[in-house]
């Protein structure tokens, strides 16, 4: 499937895949870079030197998308299953697996290894004529690629549709643990969040609580370390919105970023990152309670620690003793 667009004299000067992007609103900036790397877009019938390449007003851009009556397949990766019933399923995602993919030619996501667990998964789509809706059956909401714990499954389309409900209208109760830089204190951080207008895979907070969208997230101590001299704080972040990246920026905001993040940090956290041999940012969703659609009833699903987030705290405990 092919798509054309002219630039107009509003879109000169624009990066090609903002502007692609903003053409498309189906599909994500890391989707048009993904394209543009594999040669699926010609810009003036060239391929661009590049994602961020400069349009001028007048240039034809054409973009060929993957066949989209292609959907996932499974792949026989293994699922750590917290709970399951006949509409739900809760996982313990492990780091370095992404949640669901851009685009068919992607392998080795959570929605690869549902689809080889649930095959009738596949069926638990928010629109089933949209390819990109068929690219996430069961996802009611995502972690980060980094980021381990509680991912919530919506096995049918009921389930998905209950579930996510829940999450749009914030009665999902969600909690993390991070191990962050500093010594972090309780308190609740309330702001206004949005993309950084230059750096779109970045989130930022806002000069005012009415700019962007609202971003709740309370913090709470739950161990203080000394590290040769250098504070750290596991602290336990319990957020009522869920905005991309919240809790990583919350943690930039208030001075303490979470030991491995490499995005949203300071020098004081890179060093102990580096010193502890930290190779992931360590944020771990811990527990998260919903009402259960098939009970009707409020359920609480938990994950203990991934054994590298433990075994830095487990260093740090001893140090300090």
């Amino acid at each position: 499937m092919k798509s054309s667009h002219t630039v107009t004299n509003e879109d000169a000067g624009k990066r090609l895949d903002l502007f692609l992007s903003q053409a498309e609103a189906d599909y994500s900036r890391g989707y048009f870079q993904k394209l543009i790397g594999e040669g699926r877009v010609l810009v003036g019938e060239k391929p661009p030197r590049k994602a961020g390449q400069i349009l001028k007003e007048g240039e034809a851009v054409i973009v060929e998308h993957p066949d989209p009556n292609r959907r996932p397949q499974g792949e026989n990766v293994a699922l750590d299953i917290l709970y399951e019933d006949d509409q739900v399923l809760a996982i313990n995602k492990p780091a370095g697996m992404v949640v669901h993919p851009q685009d068919v030619e992607e392998q080795g996501t959570v929605v690869h290894a549902l689809l080889n667990y649930l095959p009738d998964i596949a069926q638990a789509v928010y629109d089933p004529e949209s390819p990109m809706s068929q690219l996430r059956p069961g996802i009611v909401h995502r972690l980060d690629k980094d980021t381990t714990g509680v991912l919530l499954i919506g096995k049918t389309p009921e389930a998905l549709e209950a579930l996510s409900s829940q999450f749009k209208d914030h009665s999902v109760e969600k909690t993390y643990l991070a191990l962050v830089s500093g010594t972090a204190k309780e308190e609740s951080v309330t702001t206004g969040m949005q993309r950084k207008p230059y750096r779109r895979n970045m989130m930022g907070v806002t000069r005012t609580e009415e700019e962007g969208r609202e971003a709740i997230t309370h913090f709470k101590p739950v161990q203080s370390f000394d590290y040769f001299g250098k504070p750290l704080t596991l602290v336990e972040c319990r957020i009522d919105t869920g905005r991309t990246h919240q809790i990583r920026v919350h943690c930039k905001f208030r001075a303490h970023p979470v030991l491995g993040d490499d995005v949203y940090t300071t020098r004081t956290a890179q060093d102990l990152t580096r010193r502890l041999h930290v190779d992931r940012q360590l944020l771990h969703a811990a527990r998260l309670t919903f009402t259960n659609p098939t009970t009707g009833k409020r359920q609480t699903v938990e994950a203990p620690l991934p054994a590298d987030f433990m075994s830095v705290v487990t260093r740090l405990s001893q140090k300090a003793t």
